[in-house]
């Protein structure tokens, strides 16, 4: 089961979502994405992220390990523009840290 899904919205209008009706999983576009919305399976409203125009849009999964050993996804999602950058970090346990930098250790890997 996924923990995440999501869509992007292209400058023109198109929207990406996570996976194709095949079920294969899509990357978004990171120079066309200008708006970014997060959704998990809680019920809770979707994250929003918008892209200024001119930046290079990330996301990617990273794998990482706690220190009880226990492994664990952080999907990271933020845009660069020049020496300027906003990456939100999606940690396992549900919570979300933001950071200038995709270099960012997060409290989960840390703990």
């Amino acid at each position: 089961m996924y923990r995440y899904v999501w869509q992007a919205f292209y400058d023109d209008g198109t929207v990406i979502d996570r996976f194709t009706p095949e079920g294969k999983e899509q990357s978004p576009d990171p120079w066309r994405t200008r708006q970014f919305k997060l959704y998990s399976f809680t019920g809770e409203d979707p994250i929003t992220m918008y892209v200024p125009r001119g930046s290079y849009f990330h996301f990617f999964k990273r794998r990482c390990f706690d220190q009880a050993g226990e492994q664990g996804t952080i999907f990271v999602t933020g845009w660069t523009q020049e020496e300027y950058g906003f990456f939100l970090f999606h940690l396992p346990d549900r919570s979300i840290e933001c950071a200038s930098s995709v270099s960012h250790i997060t409290a989960y890997e840390r703990s």
